[in-house]
């Protein structure tokens, strides 16, 4: 019987396996369902070629506002299953800045009972169709929904 010497190492690890004499390095990954509600730990203000200057989060996500939504008081109207799609973004004890004034960060209680960050008065929200982050799938949907930038104005697409 011809044997492939090739073979002989991998039958033996193999062998070892099975016996539970060699342990796996190889590391086993458990998916971890995605949370419906993300904490953010920052928020910064980032110069891109195309958008000019937007906020993301601690993650790298673009955040959103609503062109319907209103800053004096703060209101939003994106209630209900509406939240399915936009994310509020949630309030976070000490929260990093980088290139975003302190005194324009506030906070909104929503209708839920929950609390939104809000950025000049706006809440502010994480689309839930951009799916890495730096996406901007969001921009411009239903004519009311914009990237954010660093003063808590609207990036509407002019």
């Amino acid at each position: 019987m011809l044997v492939n010497r090739a073979l002989i190492p991998v039958a033996v690890v193999a062998a070892l396996f099975l016996s539970g004499c060699v342990e796996s390095t190889v590391p086993v990954e458990t998916p971890t369902p995605a949370p419906s509600y993300v904490r953010v730990s920052g928020l910064f203000a980032v110069a891109t070629k195309i958008e000019g200057d937007v906020v993301i989060d601690g993650r790298g996500y673009v955040l959103y506002r609503s062109a319907l939504d209103r800053s004096s008081p703060t209101r939003s109207v994106c209630t209900g299953s509406c939240t399915d799609l936009w994310l509020p973004v949630p309030s976070a004890p000490n929260l990093r800045l980088e290139g975003i004034n302190r005194e324009l960060v506030g906070t909104y209680r929503r209708p839920d009972g929950r609390t939104q960050l809000t950025l000049g008065g706006w809440p502010l929200y994480e689309y839930a169709g951009d799916r890495t982050p730096g996406d901007t799938g969001g921009r411009g949907i239903a004519g009311s929904w914009w990237l954010v930038r660093p003063d808590g104005s609207l990036d509407d697409g002019h």
